[in-house]
């Protein structure tokens, strides 16, 4: 019997190890594999610890060296994208128009009542009496009730969080979700320098980030660095 040993890294496409065992050394066998797959583990770990700088003309960041520009073409600002993996991108938008990544509410308050809100597939049609279609309203918003806005904790109803913090001497709104893999990671900056008759702004973020990853895209948040116009 041939046993084969192969490990692959998600940090990076290629298989790590790749080990033969011939039969009747069950001790050896053992103890070689673990310590193929310690080295391999390790590679990994270094692997995604390594870092380089990412320099996007009117800013850099540090990250891991796995990490590559994915180029993008955008209308009236700056964008374009970061991937981490073949699951994990992050992109980012700098200009007068970035999101300030103000997590969508799901809920909707209506005569101090709370409701949560999903929005369906469904469409409802107008017909006339014939029968005919006369109008439709597609995508119809599902409401349920949870209760009145005074008993109604409406922060539970978000999966992020928000907080801020001070990013190449300039003030950044850091958000987080309270559950790593739901939720938004990322930093927004209200102002970066003039432009024109305006104001460049700057944004980036990960939705649903893999908890590894997130807690790398935390500490690359903290190496921006922004060129001086």
């Amino acid at each position: 019997m041939i046993l084969f040993f192969i490990f692959r890294c998600a940090a990076t496409p290629y298989t790590q190890a790749l080990w033969v065992m011939l039969p009747g050394q069950m001790r050896q066998r053992i103890t070689i594999a673990t310590f193929i797959l310690s080295l391999t583990f390790s590679s990994c770990e270094k692997a995604k610890e390594a870092k380089k700088t990412l320099d996007f003309g009117s800013f850099t960041i540090d990250v891991p060296s796995t990490w590559d520009k994915i180029s993008q073409k955008g209308v009236d600002s700056y964008v374009g994208q970061i991937a981490i993996d073949s699951t994990d991108t992050l992109n980012f938008d700098l200009g007068w128009y970035a999101n300030d990544l103000t997590e969508k509410r799901k809920y909707l308050i209506e005569k101090n009542h709370v409701y949560l809100t999903k929005e369906t597939n469904k469409t409802i049609f107008e017909l006339d009496h014939a029968g005919n279609v006369v109008d439709s309203l597609p995508n119809i918003i599902e409401m349920e009730w949870i209760g009145h806005v005074d008993s109604v904790d409406l922060n539970k109803l978000l999966n992020d969080t928000v907080s801020w913090t001070i990013i190449d001497n300039r003030k950044a709104k850091l958000v987080r979700p309270k559950i790593s893999g739901i939720g938004t990671t990322g930093i927004y900056i209200d102002s970066l320098w003039k432009s024109g008759s305006g104001t460049d702004k700057f944004q980036i973020n990960g939705k649903g980030l893999e908890p590894d990853n997130e807690r790398l895209f935390l500490q690359a948040i903290r190496t921006l660095r922004f060129k001086t116009e």
